[in-house]
Parts: C-alpha cells; structure tokens; sequence
C-alpha cells in the first residue's frame, strides 16, 4: 500500500527531472546565435568550406618516378657549384681584321668530376670559337678552355659580344655565365700629301727627291709591308714597276707603325733622257691591312 503512493509520488517527478537535465544538456551544444544570420552561415565562412572528396576525386595525381614542380625549382635544388677564374672575358682593343685569345679556368666544388657543356648565347656569339665545347671539371685540377675572336666588322666601342654558358648536360641547368667584351677598330692610315707628289726639275744628273710621310692617326698598329711605283699608260705598261722612280734611302721592311706614330720616305725621280719629260706613276704603299695597296699619284714637273 505504501510503496504504490510512493511510486505514484516520485515517478512524475523523477520523469520531470529527466527532461529538465536533457534540456539543459541540448542548449550546450546550440550554435552561437552571433555567427548565424537569417540564411544560417555567414558568406565567408560558407565560401571555406570545401567539398573535400570532390576536390580528391578530380585531383590528377602524378606517376611514381615521374618529375613534379617546376623544372628551375629542379634545377636550383640540384646544382653543384662550378666557378671561374673570371667573370668577363676582355678581348681588349684588336684591329677588325686580327682575331683575340683568351683563356678560362673552370672548377667543380662538391663533386669529384662533372661534365659540361659549353654554350655560346648572344648577337655576335658567331665570331667567337670555343676550343671545346664538353669537358670534365674535377675538384682538383681546374679545366683551361681557350675562346677565340675573329671579329667580322668593327664595333661600337667597347661592346658585349656574347655570353659563355657552361650547363649540365643531362637537364640543361644553367650552372654558370660568363660574359664577353671587346672592341674592334680599323686602323687610321694617313700619307701626307695626300693629293700626290710632283717632283721637280732634275737638276744635271743628280735625281730629283721628295718626300712622303706615312703617319698612324688610330689606336692600332699597322705595318709597312712593301713600297714600289708602278707605271700607267701612256708612259709605261700598267702595273709594271717604273725604272724611273725609287726610294732614295733604303727602308728595312717591314715598318711596325704603332698609334700616334709616322715616319719620312725619301723618293727620287731620274731622267735618263737629256730632254725634259714629262712622266706620270703610282707609288703603292702595301700594308698588313686588306688586300688592296695605298696608291699615291706621282708626277715629273715639265720645263
């Protein structure tokens, strides 16, 4: 009798308390009211969410042993340390009809050998000749490679030729660059009187002189090669030497003429013949530069 009031006494309650318990367990978990608006999350929040078996699924993923990143990234990652002895080559001043050696010195660091290969990159790169083009660098022992210019016309002053690219030759990385300089010039040949020579009267039998100078007015040297007159019609057989003309004074040949720096030719004319004749020749100046000679107009004075 008792324990059927007390049953119907506590068990309405005790069902009370449970829900009262459940209820306050549920709000714990409610989401904070200030980071939901009236279309449940706010834009920013929503845009980061990512649909992450999606995003695997379309995922292109790369072949085991395949190369992945980008090739530079490979290549800087990868590179042993090669060095020079120089970073430019200078040619210097040359004449644009001579040619320029130099000669580098290359090394590896890190490694006990390595391959190379030489590459040649620029706008007159086709002037310059490698004396090889694959070595091997060792760590001991740096590795000479002579480069040569031939330059094909004269430059604008001291200008860049091209650039020296030494890389691997498995993945054609860039380990090193060198670049190369020079200035090319023509040489400055100046004879003076430049409008011809005209000799006087012989006087008996003694010749008649005149002088030339031969001046270099460049920055190069030249030299003189050959001196000789050469007859034109009608007083002679063209390009056969005249017997009538000649160097006074003997002149050891070849003359180095170096720049800011002449020299005097003394020529002489003879007449054999006792009447006055009037003769007309070309003194050809030969040097080392071009094919063609100097030739200076030389004529007899008539009285």
């Amino acid at each position: 009798m008792l324990t059927s009031r007390l049953r119907k006494f506590i068990g309405p309650r005790f069902a009370f308390v449970c829900l009262v318990f459940l209820a306050s367990c549920g709000s714990d978990s409610k989401p904070d009211d200030s980071l939901v608006g009236d279309e449940g999350l706010l834009a920013d929040q929503a845009d980061n969410i990512v649909d992450v078996s999606e995003a695997f699924n379309e995922q292109e993923v790369a072949p085991a042993g395949d190369e992945v990143g980008d090739v530079e990234d490979l290549c800087e990652a990868s590179l042993p340390s090669v060095s020079s002895d120089m970073e430019t080559i200078d040619f210097g001043l040359i004449r644009d009809d001579l040619s320029a050696e130099r000669s580098i010195s290359l090394s590896v660091t890190g490694l006990d050998s390595l391959a190379v290969v030489l590459d040649l990159v620029g706008d007159r790169c086709g002037e310059l000749a490698l004396e090889a083009s694959e070595i091997a660098l060792t760590s001991e022992n740096p590795s000479v490679v002579k480069v040569t210019w031939r330059p094909e016309s004269v430059t604008e002053g001291s200008q860049k030729l091209c650039t020296i690219v030494v890389k691997s030759p498995k993945d054609s990385c860039i380990l090193l660059e060198i670049s190369a300089v020079g200035e090319a010039v023509e040489p400055q040949i100046l004879v003076i009187p430049d409008t011809g020579v005209t000799f006087g009267p012989q006087e008996g039998s003694n010749p008649s002189l005149r002088q030339i100078v031969i001046q270099n007015n460049g920055v190069v040297p030249f030299s003189l090669v050959e001196v000789s007159f050469i007859s034109v019609e009608p007083w002679g057989e063209p390009g056969e030497e005249s017997s009538q003309f000649y160097v006074a004074e003997e002149l050891e040949l070849p003359i180095v003429f170096p720049p800011a720096w002449g020299q005097a030719i003394l020529l002489a004319h003879k007449n054999e013949s006792p009447a006055p004749l009037e003769r007309v020749a070309r003194l050809s100046l030969r040097t080392d530069y071009g094919t063609d000679p100097i030739l200076v107009e030389v004529s007899v004075m008539v009285h």
